[in-house]
């Protein structure tokens, strides 16, 4: 989780990285699940969900 916790803005306090890494990873989880035991196009508009809502965290 310390990688995801880098890709957060800087002035984020210690708690609120964590708590976003720890969302993405859960949310990770489950769509590598969904995937595996589920519907493949559910679990690929889940990710390109999760991709453009990361995408307006980025503050370049």
């Amino acid at each position: 989780m310390p990688v995801l916790m880098t890709a957060c803005p800087a002035e984020w306090s210690e708690e609120r990285r964590q708590g976003v890494a720890a969302m993405v990873v859960a949310t990770l989880r489950g769509l590598l699940l969904e995937r595996l035991v589920g519907d493949p196009a559910t679990a690929d508009a889940g990710l390109a969900a999760l991709l453009s809502t990361l995408a307006l965290l980025d503050p370049r």
